[in-house]
């Protein structure tokens, strides 16, 4: 995409906006951001901003700025659909995500990986894997860093991007090496209409694929294999049991690779992190680097270094006999089903925050025979207690995390796990899922 001397557009001055400040700006672009909040709530991105010689409109969106615009760069967090950015489409503008921007860009191979639950965890260890390879790697996307500041940061051998249904929204000749697709289920229903809305926009990942290119898919997963059946691209498949084609599964505490020459195993006595959607995650995460250039011999010695991601089954400490764990990205509710399914004691559970729209049908079961009792906070706690009504599993309601803590704490037994896995959203009560974690952590620290 050439953009020298262009007007673009940023809407939005988060992460990806500010990258994409500062790229359209290398690129020789006329730009211009524009977001609904004022200077004093983006200090450091107002002055980045003006140290790239873009214009701001703070405060308001202006018809006019979308109308004169060559170029509209819309944030993932901002759906098409708002009035202005509807126009400037109408109008005949460009109008794209960061993700296309930045990938418009790049010369070197990409693995795109997308799924409801474990994106940032699987892309951290295929990331981590390159690197251990002696590869130079981009790492970001939906996690970290803006892709369009690793275009600016490059060159590299191989970039790792988490991708998100928002971004793939906006994307329309994204071309990746590889695509994984780790799961699908109901999630982000508070924007998409439904949940075959929300899978369509996952499967914008796939539009470009070639035969030249690699899927790599999560062979458990009923929808994920629909998604996947008919892709002109070679497939790589993963679960925990044998699935009889080319990829990753389990068997004897080693992953074993299958592909067209034969099998070789992994040795998982190593791998360090927790549960076993990490192993899931982990098998993933090789099938994709194997792919851009990764040998197999460089995978099992890298294990040792690889690490779980904060607010991921993250352990915050035992308290009387209890473990305490911080579960804060689990958003969804086949997130906290994948959760409780990895932990191998009786557990009380914390949910609550903001409902995303979700089922909470397949939480009940989930919890029989996992869970000695829940505790239900914020503004979901009703919708909540509605689905667990009934239930094999008695549950609490208190009003906010400080509440939630405090009641987990009497009535967990010594030998129990105490965990923060939520199945909603953070914005009830916290800016976000980390700033809910990090309350967590320090509750849990104060506890004698």
């Amino acid at each position: 995409m050439e953009l020298n001397g262009r007007q673009v557009l940023i809407v939005g001055l988060g992460r990806s906006g500010r990258g994409a400040v500062q790229l359209c700006a290398a690129l020789g672009a006329r730009v211009t951001a524009t977001d609904l909040r004022g200077e004093a709530d983006l200090p450091e991105a107002v002055a980045e901003a003006r140290a790239a010689g873009a214009a701001l409109v703070l405060g308001e969106h202006r018809r006019a700025d979308f109308l004169a615009a060559d170029v509209v760069v819309v944030s993932p967090g901002i759906p098409l659909d708002q009035p202005d950015i509807a126009a400037a489409e109408a109008a005949g503008r460009t109008v794209i995500g960061e993700l296309e921007l930045a990938a418009s860009q790049l010369s070197c191979p990409v693995v795109a990986i997308t799924g409801t639950n474990g994106k940032s965890t699987t892309t951290t260890f295929a990331g981590d894997l390159v690197r251990a390879a002696g590869l130079r790697a981009f790492v970001g996307g939906n996690l970290g860093q803006a892709l369009s500041t690793g275009v600016a940061d490059g060159p590299h051998d191989v970039a790792v991007v988490e991708i998100s249904s928002f971004q793939l929204e906006a994307a329309p000749t994204f071309h990746p090496r590889v695509a994984a697709m780790l799961n699908c289920t109901e999630d982000h229903l508070d924007r998409y209409p439904d949940f075959a809305a929300y899978r369509a926009a996952k499967e914008h990942v796939f539009d470009n694929l070639t035969a030249d290119d690699v899927v790599v898919h999560n062979a458990a997963d009923p929808v994920v294999r629909e998604m996947v059946a008919d892709l002109p691209c070679r497939a790589r498949a993963f679960s925990q049991a044998d699935h009889g084609r080319a990829g990753a599964f389990l068997a004897g505490g080693r992953i074993v690779l299958r592909d067209d020459v034969g099998e070789r195993t992994v040795d998982l006595e190593r791998f360090p992190v927790p549960g076993t959607h990490n192993v899931e995650n982990l098998m993933a995460a090789i099938l994709c680097v194997r792919e851009v250039g990764v040998e197999l011999g460089a995978v099992e010695p890298a294990l040792p270094a690889l690490r779980g991601l904060p607010h991921r089954m993250e352990w915050v400490g035992a308290r009387g006999g209890v473990d305490w764990f911080n579960d804060s990205k689990a958003t969804n509710v086949a997130a906290t089903i994948k959760t409780l399914q990895g932990v191998d004691r009786t557990s009380v559970l914390l949910l609550g925050g903001k409902d995303k729209g979700g089922e909470y049908g397949p939480l009940v079961a989930a919890m029989a025979g996992r869970v000695r009792a829940a505790v239900l906070y914020g503004a979901a706690a009703p919708i909540i207690a509605d689905a667990l009504e009934g239930g094999p599993v008695p549950f609490e309601r208190v009003d906010d995390l400080t509440a939630a803590v405090a009641r987990a704490r009497a009535v967990a037994h010594p030998g129990d796990a105490v965990l923060l896995s939520p199945a909603c959203s953070s914005y009830d009560q916290f800016n976000d899922y980390e700033e809910r974690g990090a309350l967590f952590r320090a509750l849990v620290e104060e506890l004698s």
